[in-house]
């Protein structure tokens, strides 16, 4: 891999990479016991995060990883996930994360 790269999902994330590649941008995967499904398409991943219906949920994370990284917004839900993302909302405003 070339140093000034910046596709390493095949290294990172091989199991992923090669379903997208032989499957398409909507792909099934099992983890062990566990389905998932690889949505590779910006509509789609909108049309999931954004859905209110309940269907979607998100994943328990094991007790060993959340001492590591304590409560946050990666494992809040409803009001209380509302809140966070709203305080770290600006950090992601598209003027402070373009390059100048």
């Amino acid at each position: 891999m070339p140093l000034q790269s910046h596709s390493i999902s095949a290294r990172v994330q091989p199991l992923v990479h090669n379903a997208v590649k032989e499957h398409g941008k909507i792909s099934m995967i099992w983890v062990g016991p566990t389905p998932g499904v690889i949505l590779h398409d910006p509509k789609l991943v909108r049309e999931v995060l954004s859905n209110k219906s309940g269907h979607f949920k998100k994943e328990e994370l094991p007790s060993r990883f959340m001492k590591l990284i304590g409560l946050g917004l990666l494992n809040h839900e409803g009001d209380k996930w509302a809140v966070h993302r709203k305080i770290i909302n600006h950090a992601f405003l598209l003027e402070k994360l373009k390059v100048t």
